[in-house]
């Protein structure tokens, strides 16, 4: 029991640290944006920034903490998860920390950035001469940003997660295995 406490403890940690960072850096751009009104091209590029910074935290953060739980599973004289669940479990939950904190913060804190991307799309397509129905564009209002751009966190998310923990174990490997 002991040992599956411990790998879940690093499995959620490292999850709910990416999150916690990505979602802050992420609503710290987008309201900086919204202080002048949004252009086009912040519309435009709000599609893709959670999953790039997502891919960017979550390369980062999860490699280097890769190294800390092979660290601490050698201490422990644990085998650490099986590379395969492990990129699956932290892939996981990194997506669905990240969709929870929106949610909740989409429904008790702030919902203008989810209003404001769907909106500025409506706009960027109406340019073009086509146009949402109304109720598809009531329904997209409706979804919190994370969830608006799920596709692209999600691929982002699980991409960097199969860079990340090999890229950890290498390290590690390197790091630790010569002594």
């Amino acid at each position: 029991m002991r040992k599956y406490i411990f790998h879940l403890n690093y499995l959620f940690s490292s999850s709910l640290i990416v999150s916690v960072i990505s979602l802050g850096l992420i609503y710290f751009i987008i309201h900086n944006w919204s202080i002048d009104g949004y252009s086009k091209l912040e519309i435009s590029f709000m599609a893709v920034l959670p999953g790039f910074i997502f891919f960017a935290f979550t390369l980062l953060l999860n490699s280097s903490m890769e190294v800390v739980y092979l660290r601490s599973c050698a201490n422990e004289q644990i085998l650490p998860v099986k590379m395969i669940f492990q990129i699956i479990y932290v892939s996981f939950y990194v997506i669905l920390i990240g969709v929870v904190l929106d949610t909740l913060y989409y429904y008790f804190i702030d919902d203008s950035i989810a209003v404001d991307f769907a909106e500025g799309l409506e706009g960027i397509i109406a340019t073009e001469g086509k146009s949402f129905k109304e109720e598809d564009l009531k329904d997209f209002r409706s979804l919190p940003y994370l969830l608006q751009n799920v596709f692209v966190y999600g691929f982002f998310c699980i991409v960097a997660t199969l860079i990340a923990l090999p890229t950890g174990r290498y390290f590690y490997r390197k790091i630790f295995e010569k002594r």
